[in-house]
This record gives structure tokens, C-alpha cells and sequence, in this order.
């Protein structure tokens, strides 16, 4: 069964020379500690967060990222106005309520890739933006393109996942799917593990799976049933299903078997 997409990291990278990069240097400078462990706090919460951008529009949104990273709100939005003002976060989105490091995505490119999956799109402002409107800023989220593989992924795990048996003949299997599609009475994902249950008992009791498909092909049947070289169909089928009648030749006597079965 394919893997969920996942919209996450479960780690990032963490160069050793890190601090001594211009922003955690002037965040150091600032805030001193607390400026790096903000930092890589806003790091972790950006990695765990789907597509990696954190609304705090809402007061209580914003409360919450705070307790998460272990800070007094109003000591965490003075921090994160310094990385806004320094670039280590979206300015425009961070004023708008959004939180989005873009050289942190870039920097995910391999482990999107080793998912084939695109990394996430900066997130785009859209409406009138300005200090005193007092209007809420709309965002249009990030919309994920994927690969072909990815939206195949996405479509399967959407619909029923049926893993069918090594025994079973997957070309026949499908004809026969076929042929209940063309009478618009597709089984059902019960219905198809119904039929796959009831195609092993009839392989279990001796019978031939294809030729238990073929034999429901060719006679149009929307069931499964056991082979019968007596059985008979006259007048085509009943509802879908096989009418069969008694054997042309009954023996009761050994005297009256003459040479076989006619």
C-alpha cells in the first residue's frame, strides 16, 4: 500500500556554524539566549506545521505558538519583528499574521524530492494591504502541485485499496470487472472482497480460478461459480445468475456405464 503524502519534516539541518550567521548574530546582539533558542523554537514549529506556514492571525493562535516555543507573547512578537525586519521570515506575510522562511523550504528540496513530492509554495497576499486600513488580509495558501506518481497516490488512497492474491490472474480479473461494468453493476469494495473470498473456497475445492472467471465472462453471469461440465444454460440467465439443470445421464448400475460418461 503507498505511503500517505506527507506535508511535514520530521527534522532539519542544523550547520555548526551556524550562529555565526548575520541573523542569529544581530539575534544574539538583540535578545541575547533567547534570541537563538527562539530561533531554532520557530524552526521546529515550522517543520511540524502542514506546508510550513504558521497562522497567528487570531490572538489565541498566536498564544499558542508562544507556549509551544516557551515565551510571553508579547517578548516572542518582538522577536519575531526583528526576524521579519531582518528577513529570516516573510515580512509582508508575517504582517499580515502568517509566519514563512522561505530559505528554510529551500533548504527541504532534497527530502521533497526523495518523496517526489514539490516543495510548498510561498503563500501569495492578495486584496489592498495597507497600515491603517484595519481590513483583514486575505492569503491564498499554498496550492501543492504534484507529479504524476503523487496524484496517483492521492487517487488511491481516496478510493478502496483492494490488494489481490498472488493466485488470482490479474488480466482475467480485470476482464471480468469489465464485463460487470458494462452491465453498470460495478461490485463494491465488500462486494469485490466477497467475490475474492468466494473465488479461493471454489480454488480451495479444486477448481480453476481463471476458469471460474472465464466461465462468468462468457455467460454474462455477475457471479462466481463452481465449474460443472453437466451444467446447462438454456434461455440465457435468470437475474445474473446461472440456471442450471440435472445431468443429462444419471448411472445407478455399473452394467448401464458403457465406456464413460456421454
Amino acid at each position: 500500500m503507498p505511503r500517505p503524502l506527507k506535508y511535514t519534516v520530521e527534522y532539519f539541518s542544523h550547520d555548526a556554524d551556524a550562529s555565526e550567521g548575520k541573523t542569529l548574530t544581530i539575534l544574539f546582539n538583540h535578545f541575547g539566549h533567547e534570541g537563538l533558542s527562539a530561533w531554532w523554537l520557530l524552526l521546529e514549529r515550522i517543520s511540524n506545521t502542514r506546508n510550513h506556514v504558521i497562522d497567528t492571525r487570531n490572538s489565541e493562535s498566536f498564544e499558542y505558538l508562544s507556549a509551544k516555543m516557551h515565551f510571553q507573547p508579547e517578548r516572542l512578537r518582538v522577536i519575531l519583528s526583528k526576524m521579519a525586519e531582518l528577513e529570516a521570515i516573510d515580512k509582508p506575510l508575517f504582517e499580515a499574521g502568517y509566519i514563512w522562511c522561505q530559505n528554510f523550504i529551500d533548504r527541504q528540496e532534497p527530502v521533497y524530492k526523495s518523496r517526489k513530492q514539490n516543495l510548498p509554495i510561498k503563500p501569495q497576499l492578495s486584496g489592498k494591504e495597507t497600515e491603517l486600513s484595519g481590513k483583514e488580509t486575505e492569503l491564498s495558501l499554498p496550492v501543492i502541485t504534484h507529479t504524476k506518481e503523487t496524484i496517483l497516490k492521492e487517487t488511491i488512497l481516496k478510493k478502496a485499496v483492494i490488494l489481490l492474491p498472488g493466485w488470482l490472474d490479474k488480466k482475467t480479473w480485470g476482464d471480468y470487472l469489465e464485463m460487470r461494468k458494462s452491465k453498470k453493476d460495478t461490485p463494491t469494495k465488500r462486494a469485490t472482497e466477497l467475490l475474492i473470498a468466494k473465488l479461493d473456497r471454489l480454488r480451495l475445492a479444486g477448481d480453476n480460478s481463471t476458469e471460474v472467471l472465464n466461465q462468468s465472462i462468457m455467460n454474462g453471469w455477475k457471479g462466481l461459480f463452481a465449474l460443472n461440465k453437466d451444467r446447462e444454460v438454456k434461455g440465457g440467465t435468470t437475474k445474473g445468475n446461472p440456471r442450471t439443470l440435472p445431468a443429462r445421464n444419471s448411472y445407478t448400475r455399473p452394467e448401464d456405464y458403457r465406456g464413460g460418461i456421454t
